[in-house]
């Protein structure tokens, strides 16, 4: 019925009080998928505390994006260095350390997020 903030095919909605609207949008020229993510709350990379890590299957980019709470709005989103794979899902394990899924050839398709070098 929606995409983003518009609506979706000529049988779409404008904005309607039954729904909640995003926080966050892009344009088709930067993405065309949103694969929804989580919140970092992991240890080995502090500079990603508190954001959502998300991602886009057809341009395989992946951002952080924050979102303040007392301002009810978003206060910064930046891309992530991505090895460029095509992202199906996030997940988080008991640290709160986020991984990827994404599809391999040899069926290892899971990685960690790290810093690089």
């Amino acid at each position: 019925m929606r995409e983003g903030l518009h609506p979706f095919n000529p049988e779409g909605v404008g904005e309607n009080p039954r729904m909640i609207e995003p926080i966050w949008e892009y344009h088709h020229d930067i993405g065309k998928s949103i694969t929804g993510g989580s919140v970092y709350r992991g240890k080995l990379l502090p500079e990603l505390d508190g954001a959502y890590i998300y991602g886009d299957y057809v341009s395989k980019k992946i951002w952080a994006l924050w979102y303040d709470e007392s301002q009810s709005r978003v206060v910064r989103n930046r891309p992530i260095a991505d090895q460029g794979k095509d992202i199906l899902s996030f997940g988080e394990d008991e640290n709160g350390e986020i991984y990827l899924l994404t599809t391999t050839l040899n069926g290892q398709g899971i990685y960690r997020f790290t810093r690089t070098k």
